[in-house]
């Protein structure tokens, strides 16, 4: 009996270092000491379970110098975001780990002439949606300000993540901005850190429309004790009901494919994820994507993009457009212009060498993810 009894409270701890959660800072940065203008500065603390992580600009924004700070420069006047016009953080886990944040602090100052209105956004829905509340600064302040972003939803990270800080609103394009205080611990990120095998790695998540109806592709890479997975939408992005349930076909570790249809899609856009339920209770959520109905304000196909053709369908009043395609790290792979009559119409985009990946079609204000074969 004391023999069994010993394997029990084996088993147990065990169980609790598989399953462990720890609360608290998942990452902070430091800016005391730095000129200002760094291109890109490291993360000064991780919690166990987190990657270093770093800082670095958009390219919509330039650095320049200002003692204890990462300050930018050229932030829009509009006051609505220009999507090239932030600040981003790299959030990734430990392989094993699963990073559940909460909320972003941050300490951060502008010029007299810098901008007034901040909101958080992630590359789980391609930077789409807001992603967290929208602060915006009364009083003209050029104090330090001490500015709490806490995510609408739950943000379960279990492969590396992007959060892009844009800053609008700015009094003149001239006017500076950027966090830091000159005390440290500028930015603070808050969640939480669970160790334990993940049955769940979302891979391949695609949706388009196919005969009046959107065909929805993914994969898991790692299944194994799932539940079942739940389809997702919103025509929002932000607000998600199910539609759906799908069985696990093999729950032995490997890869599993899975395709379904939406009989009957929302008008307008449509917004889809999945999320899994496993055997130990977790819930693990894919990144989010949206899909345009053909003839709405502006859409793209094939998506994904298989050859070098990119076709560009626009709904939008007659005028001359910035057309430009930006890779995940925000660099710009191609500039144009649209040209547009008014009224339904369309352009072809020619990318030959375009690698497999991830991108962004930027028209105007409007932003477009599509992926690349």
């Amino acid at each position: 009996m004391l023999i069994h009894l010993n394997m029990w409270k084996i088993f147990i701890a065990v169980v609790f270092f598989l399953t462990h959660e720890v609360k608290g800072q998942l990452v902070t940065f430091d800016f005391v000491g730095l000129v200002g203008n760094e291109i890109t500065v490291a993360s000064n603390s991780n919690s166990a379970g987190v990657q270093p992580s770093a800082i670095s600009r958009g390219p919509g924004v330039s650095a320049t110098a200002n003692a204890d700070r990462f300050n930018s420069t050229g932030w829009t006047i509009n006051s609505t975001l220009d999507p090239t016009d932030y600040l981003e953080i790299v959030l990734k886990p430990v392989t094993g780990y699963v990073l559940n944040v909460s909320s972003i602090t941050i300490q951060h100052q502008r010029s007299g002439t810098g901008p007034v209105s901040f909101v958080l956004r992630t590359s789980l829905d391609a930077y789409s949606n807001d992603a967290t509340n929208v602060i915006v600064l009364g009083s003209d302040p050029t104090t330090t300000q001490t500015s709490v972003f806490n995510f609408l939803n739950s943000l379960q990270l279990i492969s590396e993540t992007r959060i892009r800080l844009y800053a609008y609103s700015a009094e003149s394009g001239i006017g500076t901005w950027g966090p830091g205080d000159g005390t440290g611990n500028d930015i603070i990120v808050t969640g939480s850190v669970a160790t334990g095998p993940l049955a769940t790695k979302f891979s391949n998540l695609t949706a388009h429309y196919l005969n009046q109806r959107i065909h929805i592709q993914w994969a898991n890479l790692t299944e194994k004790e799932v539940v079942h997975y739940s389809i997702e939408r919103s025509g929002s992005g932000r607000d998600f009901v199910s539609i759906g349930t799908e069985s696990p076909t093999r729950n032995d570790g490997g890869e599993a494919i899975y395709e379904w249809l939406d009989p009957s899609p929302l008008p307008g856009v449509n917004y889809y994820r999945i999320q899994s339920l496993e055997l130990d209770g977790k819930m693990c959520t894919s990144v989010i994507v949206r899909v345009d109905r053909p003839g709405g304000a502006l859409s793209i196909y094939p998506n994904p993009l298989t050859g070098s053709t990119l076709t560009l369908q626009a709904d939008m009043p007659r005028g001359n457009y910035p057309l430009r395609i930006l890779n995940v790290q925000g660099q710009e792979v191609y500039r144009g212009e649209l040209q547009h009559i008014g009224g339904v119409g369309t352009r072809t985009i020619e990318l030959p060498g375009l690698k497999s990946g991830t991108y962004y079609l930027v028209v105007g204000e409007k932003v477009l993810p599509f992926l690349k074969y």
